[in-house]
């Protein structure tokens, strides 16, 4: 493995663990923002890691995690919205934040069959690259 990947790997693994720890004690001491600036360092760092499975070709291995930044980079956007607001505006959430979210609800939900599937059928598809349920060309307009 050369040093690269292996770098990556270390971000990945330290982000991960980062955002654990952090969230717990941002849920011990209720604070919001320190919440979602760790819910944006995880998936960052899952992201990271499924680019590293990829370019190490072991995706197939950890097939758990093919795919999974289908659904978390539609998160960005909404949780950088959400920390802005809550940071510089002090604003109280309200119910249209829930408007941002819907894109990766769906998207989430319209990858569901791929998610809940067996080992197999992932690796049949993954092999096939044909493991989008969703149209990808149609998930770019999103």
């Amino acid at each position: 493995m050369d040093l690269p990947v292996l770098l990556f790997y270390g971000f990945a693994f330290i982000g991960l663990v980062h955002s654990v720890i952090f969230s717990f004690w941002a849920i011990r001491n209720k604070n919001t923002p320190a919440l979602i600036i760790t819910s944006f360092l995880f998936i960052q760092s899952l992201i990271i890691l499924e680019y590293v499975l990829f370019w190490t070709k072991w995706q197939e291995q950890y097939h758990q995690l093919c795919n999974v930044s289908m659904t978390t980079q539609f998160l960005f956007g909404p949780l950088l919205l959400l920390y802005v607001d809550t940071i510089f505006f002090r604003k109280k959430k309200s119910k249209t934040y829930f408007l941002h979210f819907a894109p990766a609800i769906i998207v989430f939900i319209l990858q569901l069959p791929y998610y809940l599937s067996t080992a197999e059928y992932k690796l049949r598809k993954f092999r096939d690259i044909d493991y989008f349920i969703v149209n990808y060309q149609w998930l770019n307009y999103f």
